[in-house]
Protein backbone atom coordinates (compact mmCIF):
# COMPACT_ATOMS: atom_id res chain seq x y z
CA UNK A 1 0.00 0.00 0.00
CA UNK A 2 1.70 3.60 -0.95
CA UNK A 3 1.27 6.75 0.96
CA UNK A 4 -1.70 7.88 -1.45
CA UNK A 5 -3.58 4.75 -1.24
CA UNK A 6 -2.97 4.95 3.24
CA UNK A 7 -4.19 8.80 2.87
CA UNK A 8 -7.33 7.92 1.50
CA UNK A 9 -8.08 4.61 3.12
CA UNK A 10 -9.58 6.48 6.06
CA UNK A 11 -11.88 8.51 3.34
CA UNK A 12 -13.26 5.97 1.19
CA UNK A 13 -14.23 2.56 0.24
CA UNK A 14 -11.79 0.40 -1.70
CA UNK A 15 -12.48 -1.21 -5.34
CA UNK A 16 -9.83 -2.80 -7.08
CA UNK A 17 -10.24 -2.95 -10.96
CA UNK A 18 -10.19 -6.98 -10.75
CA UNK A 19 -13.26 -6.72 -7.95
CA UNK A 20 -16.61 -8.32 -9.11
CA UNK A 21 -18.07 -5.32 -8.46
CA UNK A 22 -16.25 -3.52 -11.48
CA UNK A 23 -17.12 -6.38 -14.06
CA UNK A 24 -13.94 -7.06 -15.99
CA UNK A 25 -16.60 -8.57 -19.11
CA UNK A 26 -17.41 -5.45 -19.56
CA UNK A 27 -14.02 -4.24 -20.65
CA UNK A 28 -14.54 -5.95 -24.21
CA UNK A 29 -16.17 -3.08 -25.47
CA UNK A 30 -13.60 -0.49 -24.09
CA UNK A 31 -11.64 2.26 -25.67
CA UNK A 32 -8.18 2.55 -24.08
CA UNK A 33 -6.26 5.63 -23.67
CA UNK A 34 -2.36 4.94 -22.76
CA UNK A 35 -0.59 8.08 -24.05
CA UNK A 36 -0.29 9.22 -20.36
CA UNK A 37 1.13 7.11 -17.17
CA UNK A 38 -2.31 5.79 -15.77
CA UNK A 39 -4.40 7.03 -18.11
CA UNK A 40 -5.08 3.33 -19.22
CA UNK A 41 -6.15 1.94 -15.51
CA UNK A 42 -7.52 5.17 -15.29
CA UNK A 43 -10.31 5.23 -18.29
CA UNK A 44 -10.44 1.22 -17.70
CA UNK A 45 -12.04 2.01 -14.45
CA UNK A 46 -14.02 5.07 -16.03
CA UNK A 47 -15.64 2.79 -18.57
CA UNK A 48 -16.45 -0.13 -15.92
CA UNK A 49 -17.93 2.33 -13.86
CA UNK A 50 -20.65 3.64 -16.12
CA UNK A 51 -21.62 -0.35 -17.68
CA UNK A 52 -21.65 -0.82 -14.36
CA UNK A 53 -24.98 1.90 -13.43
CA UNK A 54 -26.45 2.77 -16.77
CA UNK A 55 -26.57 5.85 -16.67
CA UNK A 56 -29.31 7.21 -19.77
CA UNK A 57 -27.92 10.51 -19.66
CA UNK A 58 -23.98 11.92 -18.20
CA UNK A 59 -22.71 15.06 -17.81
CA UNK A 60 -18.93 15.54 -18.25
CA UNK A 61 -17.57 18.42 -16.56
CA UNK A 62 -14.13 19.65 -18.67
CA UNK A 63 -14.15 18.46 -22.31
CA UNK A 64 -10.88 19.21 -22.85
CA UNK A 65 -9.62 18.30 -26.56
CA UNK A 66 -12.50 15.04 -25.87
CA UNK A 67 -10.02 12.19 -25.26
CA UNK A 68 -12.46 11.25 -22.38
CA UNK A 69 -15.25 12.06 -23.98
CA UNK A 70 -14.65 9.79 -26.58
CA UNK A 71 -14.10 6.94 -24.05
CA UNK A 72 -17.59 8.17 -21.36
CA UNK A 73 -19.60 8.24 -25.16
CA UNK A 74 -18.25 5.03 -25.81
CA UNK A 75 -19.24 3.18 -22.68
CA UNK A 76 -22.81 5.11 -22.92
CA UNK A 77 -23.63 2.89 -25.76
CA UNK A 78 -25.75 5.72 -27.80
CA UNK A 79 -27.46 7.43 -24.36
CA UNK A 80 -27.18 11.12 -23.82
CA UNK A 81 -23.84 13.21 -23.23
CA UNK A 82 -23.25 16.41 -22.36
CA UNK A 83 -20.16 18.41 -21.99
CA UNK A 84 -18.95 21.45 -20.62
CA UNK A 85 -15.72 23.35 -20.89
CA UNK A 86 -15.02 27.19 -20.66
CA UNK A 87 -15.56 29.63 -23.39
CA UNK A 88 -13.09 31.02 -25.43
CA UNK A 89 -12.21 33.87 -22.74
CA UNK A 90 -11.37 32.28 -20.71
CA UNK A 91 -9.17 29.41 -22.00
CA UNK A 92 -5.21 29.86 -21.01
CA UNK A 93 -3.61 26.99 -22.15
CA UNK A 94 -2.25 26.06 -25.44
CA UNK A 95 -4.81 23.72 -26.84
CA UNK A 96 -7.03 26.30 -26.81
CA UNK A 97 -5.58 28.44 -28.97
CA UNK A 98 -7.13 27.82 -32.12
CA UNK A 99 -10.26 29.90 -32.28
CA UNK A 100 -13.34 29.50 -34.41
CA UNK A 101 -13.50 32.50 -36.65
CA UNK A 102 -17.51 32.00 -37.06
CA UNK A 103 -18.60 32.10 -33.45
CA UNK A 104 -15.28 32.89 -31.18
CA UNK A 105 -15.02 29.37 -29.50
CA UNK A 106 -12.31 26.91 -28.75
CA UNK A 107 -11.63 25.00 -32.22
CA UNK A 108 -9.54 22.36 -30.28
CA UNK A 109 -11.94 21.63 -27.31
CA UNK A 110 -13.91 17.44 -28.26
CA UNK A 111 -11.93 17.03 -31.25
CA UNK A 112 -10.90 13.46 -30.29
CA UNK A 113 -14.42 12.69 -29.47
CA UNK A 114 -15.57 10.44 -32.40
CA UNK A 115 -19.18 9.74 -31.11
CA UNK A 116 -21.78 12.18 -31.13
CA UNK A 117 -22.26 14.21 -27.83
CA UNK A 118 -23.62 17.96 -26.67
CA UNK A 119 -21.33 20.31 -26.28
CA UNK A 120 -21.96 23.14 -23.75
CA UNK A 121 -19.72 26.20 -22.82
CA UNK A 122 -19.89 28.07 -19.45
CA UNK A 123 -17.95 28.41 -16.48
CA UNK A 124 -19.00 25.10 -14.24
CA UNK A 125 -19.26 27.18 -11.21
CA UNK A 126 -21.64 29.14 -12.45
CA UNK A 127 -23.86 27.38 -14.93
CA UNK A 128 -27.60 26.31 -14.78
CA UNK A 129 -27.51 22.84 -15.46
CA UNK A 130 -31.38 22.02 -14.11
CA UNK A 131 -32.45 23.10 -17.99
CA UNK A 132 -31.04 19.60 -18.77
CA UNK A 133 -32.01 17.47 -16.21
CA UNK A 134 -32.68 14.44 -15.40
CA UNK A 135 -29.06 13.48 -15.38
CA UNK A 136 -28.10 10.44 -13.58
CA UNK A 137 -24.56 10.57 -14.12
CA UNK A 138 -21.88 12.79 -13.76
CA UNK A 139 -18.15 12.47 -14.91
CA UNK A 140 -15.82 15.66 -13.21
CA UNK A 141 -12.99 16.73 -14.04
CA UNK A 142 -12.62 20.39 -14.69
CA UNK A 143 -10.33 22.66 -12.51
CA UNK A 144 -8.70 20.97 -9.90
CA UNK A 145 -8.35 22.95 -6.94
CA UNK A 146 -10.60 22.78 -3.75
CA UNK A 147 -13.06 25.78 -4.88
CA UNK A 148 -14.43 23.97 -8.49
CA UNK A 149 -14.42 20.73 -6.68
CA UNK A 150 -16.66 21.19 -4.18
CA UNK A 151 -19.34 23.66 -6.48
CA UNK A 152 -19.11 20.61 -9.34
CA UNK A 153 -19.97 18.17 -6.74
CA UNK A 154 -22.73 20.11 -4.99
CA UNK A 155 -23.68 20.95 -8.32
CA UNK A 156 -23.75 17.40 -9.43
CA UNK A 157 -25.77 16.22 -6.23
CA UNK A 158 -28.89 18.65 -7.32
CA UNK A 159 -29.76 16.15 -9.66
CA UNK A 160 -29.90 13.39 -7.37
CA UNK A 161 -28.00 11.10 -9.79
CA UNK A 162 -26.91 7.18 -9.25
CA UNK A 163 -23.30 8.01 -9.78
CA UNK A 164 -20.66 10.81 -9.65
CA UNK A 165 -17.44 10.18 -10.97
CA UNK A 166 -14.56 12.25 -10.22
CA UNK A 167 -10.83 12.10 -12.39
CA UNK A 168 -7.25 13.25 -10.70
CA UNK A 169 -8.66 12.32 -6.85
CA UNK A 170 -5.18 12.20 -5.75
CA UNK A 171 -4.26 16.04 -5.76
CA UNK A 172 -5.39 17.27 -1.88
CA UNK A 173 -7.36 20.13 -3.08
CA UNK A 174 -9.70 17.83 -5.28
CA UNK A 175 -10.01 15.07 -2.73
CA UNK A 176 -10.75 17.95 0.24
CA UNK A 177 -13.79 19.48 -1.48
CA UNK A 178 -15.10 16.35 -2.65
CA UNK A 179 -15.41 14.27 0.95
CA UNK A 180 -16.52 17.55 2.33
CA UNK A 181 -19.31 18.25 -0.09
CA UNK A 182 -19.92 14.94 0.49
CA UNK A 183 -20.34 14.79 4.24
CA UNK A 184 -22.98 13.78 5.37
CA UNK A 185 -25.09 13.43 2.52
CA UNK A 186 -26.61 10.05 0.65
CA UNK A 187 -24.05 9.12 -1.15
CA UNK A 188 -21.02 6.47 -0.14
CA UNK A 189 -17.58 7.34 -1.70
CA UNK A 190 -15.32 5.16 -3.60
CA UNK A 191 -11.11 5.08 -4.45
CA UNK A 192 -10.83 2.37 -7.18
CA UNK A 193 -7.12 1.25 -6.09
CA UNK A 194 -3.98 2.19 -8.06
CA UNK A 195 -5.90 4.48 -10.11
CA UNK A 196 -6.88 8.43 -10.32
CA UNK A 197 -10.38 7.87 -9.88
CA UNK A 198 -13.41 8.02 -7.21
CA UNK A 199 -17.02 7.48 -7.48
CA UNK A 200 -20.28 7.63 -5.21
CA UNK A 201 -23.01 6.03 -5.67
CA UNK A 202 -26.19 6.65 -3.70
CA UNK A 203 -26.94 4.94 -0.52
Amino acid sequence: MNHYENILRGNFNLLQLNDDYLEQKNLQTAIYRDDFPGFKEDYMAIHLIIKKFKPQTLMEIGTNSGYGTNIICNAMEGRKVFSIDLPADYQMEKIYSKVNPEDGRPSNVGIMCKFPFTQLWGNSKEFDFSKFYPIDAWFIDGKHNYEYASADTKNAMLSKPSVIIWHDININEVQQGVIESLNHTEYSLYYVENTRVAFAKRK
